[in-house]
């Protein structure tokens, strides 16, 4: 067996494991490992195995491989689903034909999600992204993205979920993406740019006013103390402090 075989042969770890609620981010991060590892045109079935023993015998080995990386992260609860599966292929699609069904009241509920997710003034720019993102993904495995360019679609409704305070910045990355493509990696670079320059600023303003509170209340007490002294010293002007004899 070669390196490479060997390497195959370790299955990698992906979380969470498989479930109800995560079919579809656990499907890219294991196509993703499977097209690393040359192993997903066995999976896609576009892959079948040669007639000649020694090739066919290589790629019994490497679907083994496959399934492997497949059952490995799949929780004991749902293995029969695939226990009955002889080839990695057979594997992938009875897991697709029972964890991805797309329904018209799914489709219509994660596209509602979606549309209805927004910023508030002040919220967390990078958690939001990263919550479009996981509604993103439900709306592609609903099928429920409409047609045309995905990357741009989800940008344009990431833009369309930015408070007022953004409303600069929206006009300007609606113009450019009017006017040619876009990647939505771009928009979500520069928002987070802008969004650090932002706290960056809010810190700043922050610490001049505390600045501005310390000089204030130091000053009060400096005029606190002079008043004191003041009321110490009698005042029939001859500088006697009261109490004392001359």
């Amino acid at each position: 067996m070669s390196s490479l075989d060997f390497q195959n042969a370790v299955p990698m770890s992906v979380d969470p494991k498989l479930d109800h609620t995560n079919f579809s981010l656990w499907k890219f991060k294991t196509q993703t490992i499977l097209e690393a590892r040359g192993l997903y045109d066995i999976v896609d079935g576009s892959e079948t195995s040669p007639t000649e023993p020694l090739g066919s015998r290589m790629w019994r080995i490497r679907d083994a491989c496959a399934r492997l990386q497949i059952i490995h992260n799949i929780p004991d609860s749902w293995l029969w689903l695939v226990s009955q599966a002889r080839t990695a292929a057979a594997c992938w699609a009875a897991l697709h034909a029972h964890f991805h069904q797309p329904t018209s009241f799914r489709a219509t509920s994660a596209l509602g999600q979606f549309h209805a997710a927004r910023l508030e003034e002040g919220g967390d720019v990078a958690a939001h992204i990263q919550r479009m993102g996981t509604l993103w993904q439900d709306v592609l495995s609903a099928d429920a993205c409409p047609d045309g360019n995905r990357d741009a679609y989800f940008a344009g409704q990431l833009l369309a979920s930015l408070p007022a305070s953004y409303n600069v910045f929206v006009a300007t990355w609606r113009k450019q993406m009017g006017e040619s493509s876009v990647a939505s990696a771009t928009v979500i670079g520069r928002l987070l740019d802008v969004d650090a320059w932002h706290k960056a600023h809010r810190e700043e303003r922050a610490a001049t006013n505390a600045g501005r509170m310390r000089r204030s209340r130091s000053a009060k007490v400096s005029s606190g103390d002079a008043a004191r002294r003041v009321s110490l010293v009698s005042d029939d002007g001859t500088g006697v402090p009261r109490g004392k004899a001359l």
